[in-house]
């Protein structure tokens, strides 16, 4: 078993199988009203919310309709040829007014392999239908789990707005006193006015940004725009042990879209021979009746071997097609296999680089900050600290946090990157989507 513990994904990986549409979003959150505030949400997990986007996306859905079709193409060229019936109809011949009819019924036997090859082509088309499907949900996961992210983010920082308001108010209260009282000029109550309409404006900001996460995951969830969703508020942090090269001795059988590459690649193999196929013979068989109602009408059997006569192009132009679609896809192969090591590789170094950042943050600096600013206001009001000094306290209690939430977000926004690289972010469909049949 891998140690990369990805935040969004691999808990997914692990709890998906157990979660019912029951438990995906309770009916209360569908009929409460517009949100208000974080507090007026209702906390959804983030295995909740994969569940749901798999289970209603119309991107799953189409994926599933060409597996069903490619299912049929399967199915269809498993089985012989039609078989033909001829009714035919003669008048004349030597006695005025005789009439002969012939049955004939044709069963044509695939001797040269050109629908057995056919079949294995469709085989691997719906392969790369499967794999497609994979991708769709692959993409669907990480998209949903950054979208956690980015609402668990503007919640952090909606609540850190809120409490930074709340103190430049009682700062500015603070000053009022105190310019009433003349132990302080009139500007500073016009400074402290300043700080606070600029702690309101970045509190709308949050309430905005916030909104907008909502919006989008609520999209994503097949949801009314304004229905009350709230992230769970503690960021996962996995291990900042690396364990990714753990995964990509097999990252070529977990990335989706290599498989289906591969899939179409073998298929276009498959129809450039069942296309060269059509020069071999096939076996047909006749069963021959001379009446429809005739007890004594003659009847016979013949077998007989089909060539195809001449080729004028079109068998050399379909095989020289083929070949070229399949050297195409073995060309996009390769490219694809580039384009995923790279993505692998700037996945792994993101990772690194936010693990460090967040490393500054866990040495209680965020705790100090946040007293220190307490303390400054407190000193303010004895007439120990200056209200530059206050203010630079408050400054610095508001950035100290924020920076540290953004570290965590980055941290599990590479994680879950991370693990959508080495392919180990798809669930199980045919848990969470009921079955791809």
């Amino acid at each position: 078993m891998p140690r990369f513990a990805v935040a969004s994904a691999v808990v997914l990986v692990a709890c998906l199988a157990q979660t019912s549409p029951a438990a995906v979003l309770p009916h209360a959150v569908a009929q409460s009203p517009a949100v208000t505030s974080v507090s007026d949400a209702t906390a959804m997990t983030l295995v909740a919310a994969v569940a749901l986007a798999l289970r209603i996306s119309p991107k799953l859905e189409a994926s599933q309709s060409r597996m069903a079709a490619a299912r049929g193409r399967v199915r269809s060229l498993g089985w012989l040829a039609n078989p033909l019936l001829d009714i035919g109809f003669s008048a004349g011949g030597t006695n005025v007014g005789s009439r002969d009819e012939d049955i004939i019924l044709t069963q044509t036997f695939d001797v040269s392999q050109q629908r057995s090859l056919k079949r294995q082509a469709a085989i691997r088309v719906l392969a790369a239908a499967e794999a497609d499907m994979r991708t769709t949900a692959n993409d669907l996961v990480r998209e949903v789990s950054l979208t956690y992210v980015d609402l668990q983010l503007a919640d952090a920082q909606l609540e850190f707005n809120q409490e930074d308001t709340a103190r430049t108010r009682r700062l500015k209260e603070a000053v009022d006193r105190k310019v009433e009282q003349g132990q302080a000029a009139k500007t500073a109550a016009m400074r402290a006015e300043v700080e606070l309409l600029r702690g309101l404006q970045r509190l709308q900001q949050a309430e905005t940004a916030r909104i907008v996460a909502a919006t989008r995951l609520a999209a994503l969830l097949g949801l009314p725009m304004d229905t009350p969703l709230q992230a769970r508020p503690d960021f996962v942090v996995g291990p900042a042990t690396d364990a990714s090269l753990d995964l990509r001795s097999d990252v070529l059988q977990r990335r989706p879209e290599l498989a289906a590459l591969t899939a179409r690649m073998q298929a276009q193999q498959f129809e450039a021979r069942a296309v060269g196929a059509g020069r071999w013979p096939d076996l047909v068989v006749y069963g021959r009746r001379s009446r429809i109602f005739d007890l004594a009408a003659d009847m016979g059997v013949r077998a007989a071997l089909q060539f195809p006569l001449l080729d004028f192009g079109s068998i050399s132009g379909a095989q020289q097609e083929a070949e070229a679609l399949a050297t195409e896809r073995q060309a996009l192969f390769r490219a694809e296999t580039v384009r995923v090591t790279t993505e692998i590789a700037v996945a792994e170094h993101r990772l690194r680089g936010a693990q460090r950042g967040l490393e500054a943050y866990q040495r209680g600096v965020t705790d100090r900050m946040q007293q220190l600013a307490h303390k400054a206001q407190i000193g303010y009001e004895a007439g120990a600290y200056t209200l530059f000094e206050v203010l630079d306290a408050q400054e610095a209690a508001h950035n100290v946090p924020h920076a540290q939430l953004n570290a965590k977000a980055e941290v599990v926004r590479a994680e879950a990157e991370l693990a959508w690289a080495l392919g180990v972010a798809t669930p199980d469909l045919d848990t969470t989507t009921g079955g791809t049949k």
